[in-house]
C-alpha cells in the first residue's frame, strides 16, 4: 500500500496552537478519459484512501484528533 500525496503537519514545537493536520491525496483523469462516472470514481477512491491513511499509526503517533 502507498500512502498519501501530501501530508501537511503542524510544527507544534513552534505554533502549539495549530489543531489541523491535512491529508491530501491527488488524481488525475485525462481529458479524453474524462466522464462524471470516472470524476465520481476517482473521488471514491480518494476519499476511501484517506480514511485509511488517516488510520495509519504514523499518523495517528503525530496527531491530536479533535
Amino acid at each position: 500500500m502507498g500512502f498519501v500525496d501530501f501530508y501537511l503537519e503542524p510544527f507544534r514545537g513552534k505554533y502549539a496552537d495549530v489543531q489541523y493536520s491535512y491529508l491530501i491525496e491527488l488524481k488525475y483523469l485525462t481529458r479524453s478519459a474524462f466522464t462524471d462516472e470516472k470524476l465520481k470514481e476517482a473521488l471514491q477512491k480518494s476519499e476511501s484512501q484517506l480514511h485509511q491513511y488517516a488510520a495509519d499509526a504514523r499518523v495517528v503517533k503525530h496527531h491530536r484528533w479533535f
